[in-house]
């Protein structure tokens, strides 16, 4: 139960963490900013694309749902329920298929290179550095805090 209450902190910390760093960019600069501190280009292109897809696959779901009701589905525990929601399942996977093909003749007709490209201006700061050295110093005492717990 301990190590158990202890994975789960510190997940929640990582997320959090990430949450509120994340939180603070705008998603168009998000994939610039990440090629900009040279992560790699497939986890950037990954990143944005998850976040800007999982936001439009939610919303073909929602449509494919209110359509449902509009033609009287009520969920229930029946056969018909499960064939609906079968049916809402593989329409979405096929409607989601078929957009990241035009998604991507979209880029290729518009010259994507496997870069993102940005009017925007990542520049390094003052508080920027105070910022990360901070953090550091934050991640060292924890490590420091991890250690001597561990110790006793």
């Amino acid at each position: 139960m301990r190590l158990a209450a202890i994975i789960t902190i510190k997940t929640n910390a990582i997320v959090l963490a990430l949450t509120s760093l994340m939180g603070t960019i705008p998603v168009r600069d998000l994939g610039p900013a990440m090629q900009a501190l040279k992560v790699p280009d497939k986890l950037c292109h990954m990143l944005v694309f998850t976040h800007r897809y999982a936001v439009l696959i939610r919303q073909e779901l929602t449509h494919m749902l209110q359509a449902a009701r509009a033609r009287g589905f009520r969920p229930r525990t029946t056969l018909h329920t499960y064939r609906t929601y079968a049916w809402v399942a593989g329409m979405l996977l096929v409607r989601s298929w078929d957009r990241a093909e035009r998604v991507r003749d979209a880029m290729l007709c518009r010259g994507f290179s496997g870069r993102f490209h940005t009017l925007a201006e990542f520049r390094r700061s003052g508080i920027d550095t105070a910022f990360l050295l901070c953090s550091i110093a934050a991640a060292i005492f924890i490590i420091y805090l991890e250690v001597i717990w561990r110790l006793t």
